[in-house]
């Protein structure tokens, strides 16, 4: 949803995921309509949105962790609708070696790692995770294989650098708090809400281990 921005903001504009609240302050241009009104460029607006990973479909903005979050269940879906039901009096334990990945496959996911994994900060750039990483990979590719070669190869986790801005805008909004504690407005309540929706998206996109951070 894309609204102006409060408080006079002549040239930004408000764009909240539909999905999960999360807000993007978005700088654009006014179109100047007859009568001298003016109106959002919603198109400069979308197109930047894009750039930024957002999905826009069928009129609904979805935050970038929001999609990846909805490729990821996709993809596991996708998996477990594909994987063959084994008789148990058919097929013992023994007989059924877990599924690796194969020599193009862990290519794939070393080539994409490389693009998308800090080593040297230990943790994802951008809003990537084990997850989204194997959903844009697609050809089978599990999250499991991916975390799995990123342990042996890469580093931990760790999170990603999504999650540390959302954390670092919290505290400047709790600081914000601390000084006006006598009169906290309802900009601050926002946002206050809008990040904590965001970092809950991005915890539930990383998994676990994110939620421990």
């Amino acid at each position: 949803m894309i609204t102006k921005a409060p408080n006079g903001g002549v040239h930004r504009a408000h764009v909240t995921c539909d999905f999960c609240g999360t807000l993007e302050v978005v700088a654009c241009d006014r179109l100047r309509r007859k009568g001298g009104e003016t109106q959002l460029n919603i198109g400069q607006i979308n197109n930047k949105l894009t750039s930024r990973k957002w999905v826009i479909s069928n009129g609904k903005h979805e935050c970038p962790a929001c999609a990846a979050r909805r490729r990821a269940f996709a993809c596991q879906k996708k998996e477990e609708e594909a994987a063959p039901v084994m008789s148990v009096s058919a097929t013992s334990p023994s007989q059924c070696p877990p599924r690796e990945p194969t020599g193009p496959q862990k290519r794939l996911i070393v080539l994409a790692l490389e693009n998308s994994y800090d080593v040297k900060g230990k943790r994802y750039r951008g809003h990537e995770t084990d997850a989204t990483l194997a959903a844009d990979l697609g050809d089978g590719i599990m999250p499991g294989w991916v975390a799995a070669l990123r342990e042996d190869m890469f580093g931990p986790s760790g999170g990603n650098e999504e999650i540390e801005a959302i954390r670092s805008e919290l505290a400047t909004v709790r600081g914000e708090f601390q000084a006006q504690s006598a009169a906290l407005s309802q900009r601050h309540i926002a946002q206050v809400e809008a990040l904590s929706k965001r970092l809950d998206a991005v915890c539930a996109a990383v998994g676990p281990r994110a939620e421990r951070l």
